[in-house]
């Protein structure tokens, strides 16, 4: 989990893990290997992004989340009943870039498509910003008890959650700190 404020450099973060910002000092390893010298192509192959405005297009549920791979209907079924969309007629069509879905169910299909997809690393990316308190501390829930590589990062915290990471950052004053106490964390009421 990486929390902080607004404009502490949350996303100034992400955006050297994907490559889209030069390294100006240090290195990032992935693997024990220089992310600058894995090819682009393997390298993007096993990240896949989450974020509050993922594109959705208009199509099926199922053509969201397959981006019209073949399906795996036991895998897809297993992703959906993980990711609590199981509910959902996979046939479906979204509209608008999702504008028939609501904000939880957004998330959950972005992040159904990772899942399905099978990318190592999952990076979310303020996917809690715009949903309701007890729905983004269940998908968080839900996300924490995924078995892959996550990175959080996020100006929300849930309480409940916070021991389900294996380290929690906190970006401050331009520094990024490993935080060792979470009480320290959970006493702020509101970072942004």
């Amino acid at each position: 989990l990486i929390i902080g404020s607004s404009g502490a450099g949350k996303s100034t973060i992400l955006k050297s893990l994907r490559r889209q910002l030069p390294i100006k000092a240090g290195e990032i390893l992935v693997n024990n290997n220089l992310s600058t010298q894995i090819i682009a192509e393997s390298y993007y192959r096993q990240l896949a992004v989450v974020d509050q405005i993922g594109f959705i297009f208009n199509a099926s549920i199922k053509d969201n989340i397959t981006l019209y791979r073949d399906e795996d209907k036991e895998n897809l079924d297993k992703i959906l009943k993980k990711v609590g969309l199981d509910n959902l007629d996979l046939s479906f069509k979204l509209k608008n870039n999702g504008s028939n879905l609501s904000g939880g169910q957004r998330a959950r299909l972005l992040l159904a498509r990772a899942l399905y997809l099978d990318a190592s690393l999952i990076i979310c990316d303020e996917i809690f910003a715009s949903l309701d308190y007890k729905i983004g501390e269940a998908l968080e829930y839900e996300i924490l008890n995924i078995n892959k590589t996550l990175i959080n990062v996020s100006h929300i915290m849930y309480e409940k959650n916070l021991n389900l990471y294996d380290k929690i950052y906190l970006v401050k004053d331009g520094r990024v700190s490993l935080v060792s106490d979470y009480s320290k964390i959970i006493s702020i009421d509101k970072l942004s």
